[in-house]
């Protein structure tokens, strides 16, 4: 997986001078996120880092994980961007999407066809009032997710919400089982040692995620949030 450094102004870049020193760097705005800048490397190199603190200005090093060109279908992995499921769609139609106030999954029949023998890890409960759409439980990982740096971290209900700083991390172990299950939930996350029970939609193998890239599958908004590796050399 390839790893990107973004820089996150709060206040933005208003300074021309300052737009050009980052664009002479090679970083470029993110279209969605217009106060992020997006470096070619995973790293901000000493001279840019010298010039914005020697002018003042303040930024957080956020990081953006992305497949690599030649990326193995079973080194890819991400949490999807799931819409509320909305009761309207037919079965035949291919739909992911979450419960309402919840983060677990409903597909329709035919997704879950479309996924072949990538759901054998899956329990299905079949929605009573919405004939053809299944509650989907997936299997839990074996490891915590790592995150290298969380930036937010607030407990509600017994359970923690986590803003990392776009590094999150799977094991071998949760690589294997990911591969096996297609579909599965992350119930802990691992930040400086301590374990924490997290509040995150399933995570989608490499093969799971090519399903949805295939088709229009009603429910799913834009790319997923990606995953990387733990370094267990």
């Amino acid at each position: 997986m390839d790893q990107f450094a973004v820089l996150d102004f709060a206040a933005g870049v208003k300074s021309d001078s300052v737009r050009q020193l980052l664009a002479q760097a090679g970083a470029l705005t993110k279209e969605d996120l217009p106060y992020q800048w997006m470096l070619p490397t995973s790293h901000v190199s000493e001279g840019l880092a010298r010039e914005l603190e020697s002018r003042g200005i303040a930024y957080d090093l956020l990081f953006e994980v992305r497949p690599g060109i030649d990326e193995p279908i079973d080194r890819i992995a991400g949490f999807p961007w799931l819409a509320p499921f909305d009761e309207h769609p037919f079965s035949d139609d291919l739909v992911m999407a979450k419960l309402e106030g919840t983060r677990s999954l409903v597909c329709s029949e035919a997704f879950l066809e479309r996924m072949g023998d990538m759901r054998a890890g899956l329990v299905l409960h079949e929605l009573d009032e919405n004939e053809g759409f299944y509650a989907v439980e997936p299997p839990e990982l074996p490891d915590p997710v790592v995150i290298p740096r969380a930036l937010h971290l607030v407990e509600e209900d017994g359970l923690w919400i986590v803003r990392s700083d776009g590094r999150e991390l799977l094991t071998a172990r949760n690589g294997a089982m990911l591969r096996k299950a297609g579909i599965a939930r992350a119930p802990q996350c691992s930040i400086e040692g301590r374990t924490y029970d997290w509040k995150r939609v399933p995570i989608l193998s490499g093969r799971v995620l090519s399903v949805v890239d295939e088709g229009a599958v009603i429910g799913v908004a834009g790319a997923p949030a990606y995953l990387d590796w733990v370094d267990e050399a």
